[in-house]
């Protein structure tokens, strides 16, 4: 298997795991523009888009996301850089057919576009704001667009962004000139600060992520693609009172199992997903490491990788899929990592 380990500092890694021994083998580590913090494979071309999360890029105010070409290997090389027009861009993604690259801008509140030609190459950008705030008192006085994501839906699905700073999810659709709203924003509980969503590889429910409560909200999906929210399940254990901040979630691609990162807890929480998408508690297991920013899961659904930032090392978890459980198999040393991207074999 190969895979990517994007971080906060001027590098990309590439790595190989054997399956069969569970071994992590860095074959490159190639040197780019800063904080390449979060990557996306295209659709269909062997291409790589990065984030460089800084506040300027190239000269002009603002940070930028980056291309690369990858090789059989897995290895990329840097082929264009362009400006994104928002501050600290954290997370970016492309819809299923490649039109368009979605970025999600953290300090400044920002939602970028940027169209995609037949090659996968960059187009204009186009730059939307958000403007809102929600209840706490530090981090939520701003717009803090953190994530984007695509949810599928009868009439051919949408980009929901998830907004930290206001306690929203707004859904935008793909039109000739980018994005444009479309429909009402699905809220998180206030105060929560909502970082993430994903899908169920059924369609039926979503789950979004609060960071500054480490909180799950599930949601089902209306066939017109609304979110409908639920149920609200915390991340941490019961009487747990230290420091919380909930970072990533991930589903098994079987269905069956969800686990989400705590940094401060310093753990990966497991939950079993019952047939109607509630979820139950399985317990926490070590993340290997202090602070994982990421989790990735592989493709087969047989490894949980953890990008463990504060410690500067990556930790690879053997999943049993019949229990959901997790153990660790292997460890590499990578300085401030931030983002696993398994590849296509």
């Amino acid at each position: 298997m190969r895979l990517l380990i994007g971080t906060y500092a001027t590098t990309i890694h590439a790595l190989r795991l054997d399956p069969a021994s569970g071994r992590l083998t860095q074959i490159a580590a190639v040197e780019g523009p800063a904080n390449p913090s979060y990557l996306a494979r295209h659709p269909s071309l062997p291409l790589l888009y990065a984030v460089s999360e800084t506040r300027d890029a190239t000269g002009q105010s603002g940070g930028s996301v980056t291309a690369w070409a990858l090789d059989a290997s897995g290895v990329p090389t840097l082929q264009a850089t362009l400006p994104c027009g928002g501050a600290d861009p954290c997370h970016l993604r492309t819809d299923p057919e490649g039109r368009i690259l979605a970025v999600a801008n953290y300090t400044s509140g920002h939602i970028t576009a940027i169209p995609l030609d037949a090659s996968g190459t960059f187009g204009p950008a186009q730059v939307i704001a958000h403007h809102g705030t929600s209840v706490h008192p530090v981090r939520q006085t701003g717009p803090h667009a953190h994530h984007v994501a695509w949810l599928a839906s009868t009439n051919g699905g949408r980009f929901w962004a998830s907004d930290l700073g206001m306690d929203v999810i707004r859904p935008y659709r793909i039109t000739q000139s980018g994005l444009e709203r479309d429909g009402a924003d699905a809220p998180t509980p206030p105060g929560s600060g909502a970082r993430r969503i994903i899908t169920h590889p059924s369609g039926a429910c979503a789950y979004a992520l609060g960071e500054i409560d480490a909180t799950v909200i599930h949601y089902t999906i209306a066939p017109d693609g609304r979110l409908i929210q639920h149920e609200s399940i915390s991340m941490l254990p019961e009487g747990y009172d230290g420091p919380r901040s909930g970072a990533e979630i991930r589903i098994s691609p079987d269905g069956r199992h969800f686990y989400g990162s705590n940094r401060g807890h310093d753990s990966i929480a497991r939950f079993a997903i019952a047939p109607d998408g509630s979820l139950r508690p399985l317990g926490h297991t070590p993340s290997g490491g202090a602070k994982p920013r990421h989790i990735a899961l592989s493709r087969d659904g047989a490894w949980l990788l953890a990008c463990n930032q504060a410690s500067d090392h990556i930790t690879l978890f053997r999943r049993d899929a019949e229990t959901g459980d997790l153990t660790p198999t292997a460890d590499l040393s990578i300085p401030r990592p931030a983002c696993a991207l398994f590849l296509p074999d």
